[in-house]
């Protein structure tokens, strides 16, 4: 199982760019650690997540 923020889910053969809107993140304000590497959004869509991956995604909110 894929590890995603500290939890582990079942992953089946999904790209990272399709996960992130599936799963309503804002894609223009997250960084992507995978496997201890910064993704470049161009890249989130030709990642296909395996059960072995970690990945931890940062998402940036506005405030003041």
């Amino acid at each position: 199982m894929a590890e995603i923020n500290g939890k582990y889910e079942e992953i089946n053969d999904v790209n990272l760019l399709d996960y992130l809107i599936a799963n309503k993140y804002r894609v223009d304000r997250v960084v992507i650690d995978y496997n201890g590497e910064i993704v470049k959004k161009l890249e989130f869509s030709k990642i296909n997540i395996k059960n072995t991956d970690k990945i931890e995604i940062v998402c940036f909110v506005g405030g003041g």
